[in-house]
């Protein structure tokens, strides 16, 4: 009996020292954690989501833009629209600024391409609020001087055409919407550049 007592006891000393022998080695020290994040890193850089959006149409909305905007009731209101490259240049971020002072429309439009789904992607966040904001998607036609995006939303279907002109180099963006079932204007934004380039 006394030997069974002792062989149970050694077994779990032996079983003891060799877990916590265990967790030791697996404690990454700080050079083995240095090592991890170093590589990891490097991957980051390497792989494609690290590299920025190379689209020459998109490029085309980067700078300062004076806008006027043509409601469908005939109404006209003035923005000043900045366009650059954000988001380690992932995307153009058009932010929207009616010309009062203050401002009492701001918008802030961000325009991506989807290189998994082939498609651009379109979201618009105004001081509206979240419940008028929508992500909208807008196929990918080479050659197309134009992005036509289609949001659902709680209000209907709407579409916004971003169209480039290169003669002028202006942009248009032209917004309809469902309404009762019928396709109506909201408005059309005509683009001008805000300086000579």
């Amino acid at each position: 009996m006394a030997t069974v007592r002792k062989m149970v006891l050694a077994r779990n000393l032996w079983t003891n020292q060799w877990a916590e022998c265990k967790v030791e080695a697996m404690k990454p020290t700080p050079s083995i954690w240095l090592l991890l994040f170093a590589s990891a890193s490097l991957f980051a850089q390497d792989s494609p989501r690290g590299k920025g959006l190379n689209d020459p149409l998109l490029d085309k909305l980067v700078g300062d833009w004076n806008v006027t905007r043509t409601f469908g009731n005939g109404q006209t209101a003035t923005n000043a629209v900045h366009g650059e490259w954000v988001l380690q240049h992932q995307f153009v971020e058009l932010h929207y600024r009616d010309t009062a002072t203050p401002p009492a429309y701001e918008a802030i439009v961000l325009i991506g391409y989807d290189n998994i789904g082939r498609r651009y992607l379109g979201h618009w966040a105004d001081n509206f609020g979240g419940a008028y904001s929508g992500d909208g998607f807008a196929p990918r036609d080479k050659g197309s001087n134009a992005l036509d995006f289609k949001f659902d939303s709680h209000h209907g279907q709407i579409e916004n055409r971003f169209a480039f002109d290169p003669q002028s180099e202006a942009w248009t963006s032209t917004i309809r919407q469902t309404e009762q079932g019928e396709w109506k204007l909201f408005c059309r934004d005509e683009f001008t550049h805000s300086t000579l380039r």
